[in-house]
């Protein structure tokens, strides 16, 4: 009997190559010749030992196909079932469970991050946005907005308020306050590690449309570990050291700090003094309970003013409630208010 040789193209592993397949009466023989040992194709149809598939009949085709397909390879993660709030993923060649993103701990017992600043130190990357944390004391989940950039990032948005916030109100449960006036659930539930960062203006607050941007950095031990709300109500708490050394203000339109803010505020905060100096600057205060004059003596001041970190300042300014003592712009109208 005369034997038919044929060529054909196989897939072998990652390699693509020439195999031939030879039939006789007694016997079926492969041989496989990967393709750095194998004729190209076009030299293979040149010496008419390979046939043009462009020839080739239905049935050819079809066999071909089916010859020349790989069977997709079992996905790793396929038999592996996760717990709540993890995935599967490959580790060293093996499917093991992590907890996904958004999420800490173990796989089974993956928990949402307390505030953006512990979410942004576990995965860098995110963007900036509206996040699920999980505050100690929290119910269940709450919403807020997280400033992932600015200043190294991990910014927990908690209030965006104007002269008639009232401190003791309920915070809001379905707004993260970025773009409208409102406290947001992180007002009583998360707690400052270090640092305050202040968006303010005489105008209301959204977006970028903030007249200057006060960065306080390290703040005073005794307010650390505290909610927003506990800075307001239990104070004085005092921002900035007595030389201005930890304040950075960032005006967005260009023009000088002491032009971009209220005449107190930019007395409070634009000058730097330097330690040879012999100069001191007065300090913001949260939480300041020494107001000034008689109508207001039973006052605290959410913001306020001290001559010194130990010395009050009994003034009769203050947000909310006395912004603009006497008709005259003391501290800005609106404030948007984030912890890190």
């Amino acid at each position: 009997m005369k034997t038919r040789t044929t060529w054909q193209f196989a897939r072998v592993g990652r390699w693509r190559g020439a195999c031939l397949l030879a039939a006789s009466s007694s016997a079926l023989y492969w041989a496989v010749s990967c393709s750095l040992l194998a004729p190209a194709d076009d030299e293979l149809m040149r010496l008419g030992s390979l046939p043009d598939a462009s020839q080739d009949g239905p049935a050819e085709a079809a066999r071909d196909a089916t010859v020349d397909r790989e069977p997709d390879a079992p996905d790793a993660c396929d038999e592996l079932t996760c717990p709540p709030n993890s995935q599967c993923q490959i580790v060293s060649g093996l499917p093991g469970c992590a907890c996904s993103s958004g999420f800490k701990g173990e796989a089974g017992a993956c928990a949402r991050h307390a505030s953006c600043d512990e979410l942004h130190r576990a995965e860098p990357a995110l963007a900036s946005g509206a996040y699920l944390l999980a505050p100690p004391g929290s119910a269940g989940d709450v919403e807020a907005y997280c400033e992932m950039s600015v200043a190294s990032g991990g910014w927990t948005l908690i209030l965006n308020q104007n002269t008639t916030f009232d401190v003791a109100a309920a915070p809001s449960t379905s707004s993260v306050c970025y773009d409208s006036v409102c406290t947001s659930a992180a007002y009583k539930l998360v707690r400052m590690r270090a640092d305050v960062m202040l968006d303010v203006s005489d105008t209301p607050i959204s977006g970028s449309s903030f007249s200057a941007r006060i960065i306080l950095a390290n703040i005073d031990g005794r307010a650390r570990g505290k909610t927003l709300h506990q800075l307001f109500t239990t104070g004085p708490y005092y921002l900035d050291d007595d030389l201005n050394s930890n304040v950075t203000v960032r005006v967005p339109d260009g023009r000088a700090c002491a032009n971009a803010l209220p005449w107190e505020t930019a007395n409070l905060l634009c000058d730097v003094c330097h330690s040879d100096g012999g100069c001191g600057q007065a300090v913001l205060v949260f939480g300041d309970a020494h107001p000034g004059c008689a109508m207001q003596a039973a006052l605290t001041f959410a913001i306020g003013a001290a001559y010194s970190s130990t010395r009050p300042w009994h003034q009769c300014a203050g947000w909310p409630e006395a912004a603009n003592y006497s008709n005259y712009n003391y501290l800005p109208d609106n404030y948007r208010i984030w912890l890190r």
